[in-house]
């Protein structure tokens, strides 16, 4: 997922989503969370002290490219963003 990381800050356009993925979390499942599937993520600051979490289950994770998975994740880290501040 390191890698993952070090891509999507490569590809971000944003610079507060590269500082929020340089001072993000790498996790491999959340405790407390009864999931059917292990996931792979990271988990970055987000306004008003949250934090916005990202993450792939570990097939996806094993079959899918760096790049891909990098995009994937500002990706989604737009959406959750944007879901954050009602948009």
């Amino acid at each position: 997922m390191q890698l993952v990381v070090q891509e999507a800050v490569r590809q971000a356009a944003i610079p507060s989503d590269k500082s929020a993925l340089r001072e993000g979390i790498i996790f491999i499942n959340i405790a407390g969370m009864d999931l059917d599937q292990d996931v792979i993520g990271v988990s970055v600051p987000a306004d008003g002290g949250h934090r916005i979490r990202v993450a792939f289950t570990a097939d996806h994770f094993r079959a899918t490219t760096v790049a891909v998975l990098a995009k994937e994740t500002l990706s989604d880290l737009a959406k959750a963003r944007g879901e954050s501040r009602g948009q």
